[in-house]
């Protein structure tokens, strides 16, 4: 059987397109992670920023009020740790 034109046009233009799929995929993909990397950055950021600051509690208030999901919650324990870490040592200080 002889393949016309047509059908091999239409092969090609059905590989074309299988093509132009995988390379937007591969696109949004990377883009997803630049996104991620650029939270990463802004949130070490504003951390490291609330640590000189001296107002970690307060960036704990905030994200307790943003996140909604209980497991982005749980995070927060990491930061409650930091901060009894920072508030034990001067309750200590001032009983004596």
């Amino acid at each position: 059987m002889v393949v016309s034109k047509i059908e091999k046009l239409e092969q090609q233009k059905k590989q074309l397109e299988a093509r132009i799929q995988a390379a937007k995929s591969r696109e949004k993909q990377n883009r997803r992670k630049l996104e991620t990397r650029l939270k990463i950055l802004v949130g070490s950021h504003y951390l490291n920023q609330h640590r000189k600051d001296g107002s970690i509690q307060q960036l704990h208030n905030d994200l307790d009020i943003y996140l909604q999901k209980d497991t982005d919650k749980q995070v927060l324990a990491l930061l409650r740790e930091e901060i009894a870490q920072i508030v034990i040592p001067q309750e200590d200080g001032l009983g004596q």
